[in-house]
């Protein structure tokens, strides 16, 4: 994903499942990432590359993983908060000395260097303890394996006690983009009807969470 050579303004990244080589953000201002899951290969990550400047940055609530090798992460005067930083590598993490964040709180990383010199951070943590089966990620869809564990160090972790990583926050991410309202699967209309009989509709729908399938239940 790339916005170089152009100047956007109150931008908002939100609920996506990204993989990418190359992640860059650039002369921006206004930008939100926020409740993602972002995979990449690059060595940079760049949320703010070119404008050390850059305003109103809110990197929060995603999970920012990398599979080897060193990530430089440019990410300057941003809020980075709630965040879980996955390095598959043997290299440390670091921010960017040019391109540095203003505020680091409640985040977590499985790195050594990234988080060391901000404190309220957890650095070294460990992924089988993190999520549910980190070992056996063939059981599960891409996003489902980072499902936080019961006891995960994550749970809680975030400010104002809400979880780390992308399934908390206002608006979380939701799994394989099934939308967090009731959708219609299954819907028979006759092509008529009779003043006696009416009209038969046969609808079946999925409430997709809990609450609602509570509210479906008590109605059926």
């Amino acid at each position: 994903f790339s916005v170089a050579g152009e100047t956007p303004s109150n931008l908002t990244i939100e609920g996506n499942y990204l993989s990418s080589n190359d992640y860059r953000i650039g002369n921006a201002s206004g930008v939100v990432f926020r409740n993602n899951i972002l995979n990449t290969n690059s060595s940079s990550i760049n949320f703010a590359y070119s404008n050390s400047g850059i305003s109103g940055l809110v990197i929060e609530n995603n999970i920012v993983r990398r599979s080897s090798g060193s990530v430089n992460f440019y990410a300057a005067n941003g809020n980075v908060s709630n965040n879980i930083f996955i390095n598959n590598g043997t290299d440390d993490w670091e921010f960017n000395a040019s391109h540095l964040p203003s505020v680091v709180n409640n985040n977590i990383s499985t790195d050594t260097e990234l988080l060391a010199s901000y404190p309220n951070n957890l650095s070294e943590a460990d992924p089988n303890e993190l999520f549910i089966d980190w070992s056996n990620p063939g059981l599960y869809s891409n996003d489902y394996i980072y499902t936080l564990s019961e006891d995960s160090p994550a749970v809680g972790y975030g400010t104002d006690g809400e979880d780390a990583g992308p399934f908390s926050g206002t608006n979380p991410y939701v799994l394989s983009g099934i939308p967090n309202i009731p959708h219609i699967y299954y819907l028979d209309v006759p092509t008529a009807g009779s003043a006696q009989d009416g009209l038969q509709i046969h609808v079946k729908a999925k409430a997709n969470n809990s609450r609602l399938s509570s509210i479906a239940e008590s109605i059926l």
